[in-house]
């Protein structure tokens, strides 16, 4: 008897629906990008690893080759306009392989690394609402409350997935009702990020020193954290540019998240305008909230007393406030007001609550791309009919979320953020290099394309831009991973971390497509055009 003929992908249209508009995919990038954890995260780290740089031209330096990385990453969506992203070009233009190992490194090292991230929000966000509230009413029992409740790991735990789980319920419930919920929260993070601006914008270094002594003067002084420092062996470092070109690495990992679009790009309307106006919109937003808060808030407490209490919070065991170090909990103390201290402290957990979402939702798109083209089990590829989402898909990328909440609490290094953003370096230096060659590995597909017509005299300007990016990114990582502050300090502790990565995402391509070629399908033929809308 013959045997069956198998289709070449899942079916014939995915059962996405572009309903994503302009305003609404450049607001669900910055949700990725996520601003206040990057600034909360960034201005207390980055003078730990790089004392000596300014937080705010590490900010600004490099946004103009972000801007041509995220033109690459536009130009390569509108010339396969799916879902996917990295997935879906590195997989048709270099080989289903690459695009494997490619598109589900990039996942896993996201979702694992961003998944602990449900932990920071309840200890950097919740807990501060608490702390700061005691603080300014003079209530010493709620301060010790708070901070016997949320350093309980398994509160954490039950609170971080309760967030994860009500994160992924979202997107499978539909974008429409998403979106609608998106907004309040990006309202909320907004407003209360720029109140702490202009709180720090108010302060002097002097004026700051006398508040954060009325404040927190029982816990430490604000030349007792230099005190502190000088005393464990830190000596400060006067400005130095060379800091400042290292501390970029931590600036990007905190401004990722505008070539997002691409991850859904199946989803958007109009995707031309569209993706223009999510990325670079994105990053002209997010570098105005970062370089504001961090000139403003460097200025209000003293580059000399934020480096040194940086080294006390992460490189001695001396720190001792009542909360983990956070230019959002020290804008509401400073404050003076309840009121105002609350939304300050809550926009924070909004900025968190906000991030997961968009997450899961680009992850399940890479989820969903590779199983319509079968590397995945095809169950993956399964849409509600009735939500329009994928929501095995779903589900899958919410837990590989929570395993990164739990190695976040119980693991600790393992997914820290450092070796992320080295691994992620790696991928999407790949996706760089695909963009280099497309138009002379791909002639018909790049010719078809609508970049086709956008050159530098005779030279495509896709393989310009790749080019420029992925030199970006060999410096990006080196930053990182020859920086013998960061833990752990050996290179080859980051290269293994990513050839797991490879190796696990290259068996896979391959047991899945001898699997096939047994049920009689090639899977290459997958990659040889583009997936139905």
């Amino acid at each position: 008897m013959a045997r069956k003929s198998i289709p070449v992908f899942q079916r014939e249209a995915t059962g996405l629906v572009r309903e994503i508009g302009a305003f609404n995919a450049f607001a669900t990038t910055i949700g990725v990008t996520n601003i206040g954890l990057g600034i909360a995260s960034g201005l207390a780290f980055v003078p730990f690893v790089w004392p000596g740089s300014n937080v705010a031209l590490s900010y600004a330096i490099f946004l103009p080759l972000m801007a041509i990385h995220a033109l690459m990453y536009t130009m390569m969506s509108w010339s396969m306009p799916r879902s996917g992203g990295d997935y879906v070009w590195s997989g048709r233009i270099l080989h289903p392989a690459i695009g494997s190992m490619n598109g589900l490194s990039i996942m896993l090292l996201g979702a694992l690394a961003n998944g602990a991230f449900a932990a920071y929000i309840i200890t950097y966000g919740l807990a501060a609402i608490f702390v700061s509230t005691g603080l300014l009413t003079s209530n010493p029992g709620m301060v010790l409350w708070a901070q016997s409740l949320f350093s309980n790991n398994y509160l954490v735990l039950v609170l971080g997935t309760l967030i994860l789980a009500v994160s992924g319920a979202l997107m499978i419930l539909g974008l429409r009702f998403y979106l609608k919920v998106q907004m309040v929260l990006w309202i909320i993070a907004s407003v209360g990020t720029i109140a702490a601006i202009a709180i720090f914008a108010s302060y002097s270094p002097t004026q700051f020193a006398l508040n954060f002594d009325h404040y927190l003067g029982s816990y430490t002084t604000y030349n007792g954290m230099i005190q502190t420092a000088k005393s464990a062996g830190f000596s400060y470092v006067p400005a130095a540019f060379g800091a400042t070109l290292g501390a970029t690495a931590y600036a990007w990992w905190s401004y990722s998240g505008y070539q997002y679009g691409g991850f859904f790009a199946g989803e958007l309307k109009n995707i031309k305008n569209t993706l223009l106006w999510s990325s670079i919109g994105n990053l002209i937003y997010s570098g105005i909230f970062y370089v504001a808060f961090a000139y403003y808030f460097v200025n209000a407490v003293g580059s000399d007393w934020l480096t040194h209490a940086a080294y006390v919070a992460f490189g001695t065991s001396s720190y001792n406030l009542p909360i983990s170090f956070s230019p959002y909990f020290f804008a509401s103390v400073m404050s003076n007001n309840v009121g105002v201290a609350f939304l300050i402290n809550f926009s924070l957990l909004a900025w968190g609550i906000y991030e997961f979402p968009p997450l899961i939702l680009g992850y399940t798109r890479i989820i969903f791309g590779a199983s319509f083209d079968r590397i995945l089990p095809s169950r993956l590829a399964d849409v509600s009919e009735r939500f329009h989402t994928p929501v095995k898909a779903t589900i899958l990328a919410t837990f590989l979320m929570w395993i990164g909440l739990v190695l976040g609490l119980y693991a600790g290094i393992v997914f820290a953020e450092m070796n992320t953003i080295f691994g992620l370096c790696i991928v999407y230096g790949i996706g760089c290099i695909t963009a280099i060659v497309f138009p002379f590995v791909k002639k018909s597909l790049y010719n078809a394309s609508p970049i086709a017509p956008f050159k530098l005299g005779r030279v495509p300007l896709i393989s310009i831009f790749g080019a420029i990016s992925f030199v970006f990114f060999v410096y990006l990582g080196s930053a990182v991973g020859f920086n013998s502050s960061l833990a752990p300090t050996s290179v080859t502790s980051y290269v293994s971390l990513i050839v797991i990565f490879a190796v696990l995402g290259s068996l896979f391509y391959i047991s899945r497509a001898y699997h096939k070629i047994k049920d009689g399908f090639d899977i290459m033929l997958s990659f040889k055009e583009l997936p139905p809308e």
